[in-house]
């Protein structure tokens, strides 16, 4: 019986070595997801922090501190330092 081409088209190898995933390449993604759902985050307490709490005078405050503590945040965690 011949064998069918469609057949041994089917890697019988498991993936090649060049396709397995390393830090190198899964922690940037990782890191860029967690960065936009912080956008998502703050860009909707900013809104609702705007239209539903601008007569508190702790408005412009919890902004600054939000904002300071944010950026802190970032560029600690960009920086590579962990130690």
């Amino acid at each position: 019986m011949a064998s069918s081409p469609a057949l041994s088209a089917f890697p019988t190898a498991p993936l090649p070595v060049s396709f397995a995933l390393s830090a190198t390449h899964v922690l940037p993604l990782v890191f860029a997801t967690i960065f936009v759902l912080w956008l998502i985050t703050t860009v909707v307490a900013f809104y609702h922090w705007r239209h539903y709490n601008h007569a508190s005078p702790a408005f412009v405050p919890s902004l600054v501190v939000y904002g300071a503590g944010s950026l802190v945040l970032i560029l600690y965690a960009a920086s590579g330092f962990v130690g």
